[in-house]
């Protein structure tokens, strides 16, 4: 027995750090393409998943970091050099998930603490290991990948900062009806000078294309983020305004884009300073893959070739990841809508002969159409004799299991759209005080009905 544990611990300590460091890149991988999944379908197997994947990601990388610091000296591992920076990058994590749940953005002090300290255990790493002593193209490598790391998990710190305050509105229009008034004039590209806006501020033809719609539902953003900052206000919409399908739209690609504000990067990806940390990021990554592939043989020497192998893996996976987060970014309708905004209407149309990112990325603009539901008379009749409602009870965590165990998603039938859309209707021109207004109506069409 005594001998087994032995070579376990002899196992760990030559695989250990190479194992770590290899899972944390394959949490990197799920963690961006489960993050998608969850997106548009609702999932109890999606989310364990990712809510596993999120919650190791950071503390696989931060435990490999540590272990790092102890081993960086021996010539045997040479290549920690390399894969500190890495770690460093995975801590950055993807750009489509920075956060899993909304509490998670308030965290980002806490992000910022370990920031600062795993910038000090990889520059350490950095330090203490040979690579920084011999003049090889290892050392700018790192250095590069250092650097990425940073700016990657900076980026991340500041996304949950703009995430925790993004709820405030730049806007002073509380309801749609109001910014049709603020609004000076029509698009140019879409809508004639002479022609009077209608609706919701843009000619009828406007939205026989999904683009501009969508270009109207990010005008309008600062309306929803109106909604985090206290009780929920009502919505005017126009009176003469009937379309069903083209207001659940809209509305379905705000609540896509809040998804986006809230849970990704995308706050700070398209500005400047985004697009220069995805060119900087890419290059490197790419240049540390050159240069580690011109000393690989060199490195054949004194390290093994599993190690050599592992860092193929991990600078080539950075590359493609890089290289996705880069599409991502420009294919992204976000891109789209943004340089029609700022005045460059030709550079948004070239986005427009590449048909088949232009489907994809308007397919993921869409609310997925389904709704939380808590079943509160299961939980109160069933939860004092359910098994593992008494095993939580025990554990302390009732509360979680409970708001997990007895709720679920369902598909929202386009009826009951359709009916939410004619009582704002119906409250037009109804004084607010009034019992008929959809504010004060709660329960009160099932009450007359009965």
């Amino acid at each position: 027995m005594v001998g087994r544990l032995e070579a376990l611990v002899a196992f760990w300590k030559e695989w250990g750090i190479q194992w770590m460091v290899l899972l944390s890149f394959a949490l990197q991988v799920t963690l961006l393409v489960m993050a998608d999944v969850r997106r548009h379908k609702e999932s109890r197997l999606v989310t364990a998943i990712l809510w596993s994947a999120y919650v190791l990601a950071d503390t696989t990388a931060v435990y490999a970091l540590g272990h790092m610091s102890v081993a960086s000296r021996s010539p045997e591992q040479e290549l920690t050099a390399l894969w500190a920076p890495v770690l460093l990058v995975h801590l950055g994590g993807q750009d489509n998930i920075t956060a899993y749940a909304m509490e998670d953005n308030q965290l980002w002090l806490r992000h910022l603490q370990v920031l600062a300290v795993q910038v000090r255990a990889a520059a350490y790493v950095l330090y203490e290991s040979p690579i920084l002593r011999h003049r090889t193209l290892l050392r700018p490598a790192a250095i590069l990948m250092f650097v990425v790391g940073i700016l990657k998990y900076g980026e991340r710190v500041w996304a949950l900062i703009c995430a925790s305050s993004g709820a405030s509105s730049s806007l002073s229009a509380r309801s749609y009806q109001d910014f049709q008034k603020k609004k000076k004039k029509p698009h140019a590209s879409t809508c004639s000078s002479e022609a009077s806006p209608s609706r919701w501020g843009c000619c009828p033809h406007t939205y026989s294309t999904m683009e501009s719609m969508l270009s109207e539902a990010y005008m309008m953003l600062d309306i929803p983020k109106q909604m985090f900052e206290g009780p929920t206000r009502y919505v005017q919409i126009h009176d003469d305004y009937s379309d069903h399908n083209s207001i659940s739209q809209l509305v379905g690609m705000q609540l896509s884009m809040m998804y986006d504000l809230l849970y990704t990067k995308a706050a700070v990806v398209h500005p400047w300073h985004g697009w220069c940390v995805r060119v900087v990021s890419q290059f490197s990554t790419v240049a540390a893959l050159l240069f580690h592939a011109s000393t690989a043989n060199l490195l054949r020497g004194g390290c093994s070739r599993a190690g050599v192998t592992s860092t193929y893996v991990l600078l080539g996976g950075a590359v493609v990841l890089e290289i996705i987060s880069m599409a991502r970014a420009v294919f992204s309708t976000w891109t789209c809508v943004l340089l029609q905004q700022r005045g460059w209407p030709r550079l948004a149309r070239v986005l427009h002969f590449l048909p088949w990112f232009i489907r994809t990325a308007m397919h993921v603009r869409y609310w997925s159409g389904s709704m939380g539901q808590h079943d509160l008379v299961r939980l109160c009749t069933s939860s004092r004799r359910n098994l593992s409602s008494r095993i939580a009870r025990w554990v302390g965590s009732e509360d979680l299991w409970d708001s997990r165990f007895y709720s679920w998603s369902i598909s929202v039938p386009q009826n009951i759209i359709n009916r939410v859309v004619d009582l704002h209707f119906e409250s037009e021109g109804v004084g607010r005080e009034s019992p008929d207004h959809i504010t004060n109506s709660r329960g009160q069409k099932a009450l007359k009905r009965g």
